[in-house]
C-alpha cells in the first residue's frame, strides 16, 4: 500500500515556539484477511482487514493498518 500525508513538527527554542508541516509519502507491505459472500439473488458482501510495517521510514508511523465493507449487487 503507498499512503502520505502530512504532520506538524513542535519545537521550542528560548523565546518562541515553532511549527513546521511535513509532508510525506511512504510505502507499507504487509497482509490482509477477508471473506465474500454471494446470494443466490446476486447480492454480494466483502469485508475484509489487513496490517502492514512501513518500509521507507518517511513518516513516524510505523505499522498502518486497513479495513473494509462493500454490498452491491452482481448482473448476471
Amino acid at each position: 500500500m503507498i499512503h502520505s500525508g502530512k504532520f506538524d513538527d513542535y519545537y521550542y527554542d528560548d523565546y518562541n515556539s515553532h511549527i513546521t508541516d511535513h509532508k510525506y509519502t511512504d510505502l507499507a507491505v504487509g497482509i490482509s484477511v477477508g471473506g465474500k459472500w454471494v446470494t443466490r439473488r446476486g447480492f454480494v458482501a466483502e469485508i475484509y482487514a489487513g496490517i502492514s510495517r512501513d518500509m521507507l521510514n518517511n513518516s513516524d508511523i510505523e505499522v498502518v493498518g486497513r479495513g473494509g465493507v462493500s454490498i452491491g449487487y452482481r448482473f448476471q
